[in-house]
């Protein structure tokens, strides 16, 4: 018990050390391509606490691998591009957050299972690169877009904003140095606003911040352990492997949400 309250009071040691797994898996993905712990961390924890409860855990953790990498995306991240994005973040992330409070745990499992599996059969399909063919992506309105549906989807769900974002980075930075850093800066804003905005509608207390905290040090050793292995193993494969086990945790909470595994 820490300041009168115990973490994770309603699991045994089993569904922590679960949770804590997760969270250095997730971290790992993220730490190896730059993006994408919000998709395994939340499919997964959903698996095992509340949705809601999931996506405010991931919500609150990830602040703490954001903000210490808050030096390098101010530094090599491009703000030409970025403030038209964050634009469109700003305002979607209201909506996203105001649905996200509206629905129930049955209809969230359904939602976060239905979008994350959108997302990772878009990503098969190279859907958004196929896009960025169809569509003008000079036009001043595309980050705008790009950033309010990113948001939009990531305020419900918890995760994907990456996934969406990096079609339209790849083509609109320059070097691989400004993509990550644009994205970093992005990830940054991103996560303060929607933590900002969850705390404001109530989701946040004493016993989430304490919970989230457990969680840090698999949060910071999966960006470590993500950096070694993209240098140790081939990206391609641990990526495809990666988006098995996603859809797999994305059908899985969608049949809980429908009552089918009563």
């Amino acid at each position: 018990m820490i300041f009168s309250f115990t973490p994770f009071a309603n699991l045994n040691t089993v569904e922590i050390l679960l949770l804590v797994g997760i969270n250095l898996f997730g971290f790992t993905v993220r730490g190896a391509f730059g993006f994408g712990a919000g998709l395994p961390n939340v499919l997964l924890m959903s698996l095992i606490v509340p949705p809601h409860q999931a996506v405010i855990l991931h919500s609150t953790a990830t602040l703490f691998s954001q903000l210490q990498l808050l030096p390098q995306g101010v530094r090599d991240g491009n703000w030409q591009i970025s403030k038209r994005l964050i634009f469109g973040f700003f305002f979607a992330t209201i909506a996203g957050v105001l649905l996200f409070s509206s629905l129930n745990e049955d209809q969230l499992k359904i939602s976060i299972g239905l979008l994350l599996l959108i997302i990772m059969f878009a990503d098969l399909a190279n859907l958004l690169d196929r896009l960025g063919v169809l569509i003008n992506l000079k036009r001043p309105s595309v980050p705008v877009f790009y950033g309010a549906f990113s948001g939009f989807i990531g305020a419900i769900a918890g995760g994907g904003t990456g996934y969406f974002l990096a079609a339209y980075l790849k083509w609109a930075t320059k070097s691989p140095i400004s993509f990550r850093g644009t994205n970093l800066l992005m990830a940054i804003f991103y996560g303060l606003w929607r933590f900002f905005l969850l705390v404001i509608a109530g989701w946040v207390g004493w016993q989430t911040l304490l919970n989230a905290l457990i969680l840090v040090p698999a949060v910071l050793l999966g960006g470590i352990l993500g950096r070694l292995l993209s240098q140790r193993l081939k990206t391609a494969t641990f990526y495809r492997g990666v988006q098995l086990i996603l859809i797999l945790a994305a059908i899985l909470l969608m049949a809980k949400g429908l009552k089918l595994l009563e």
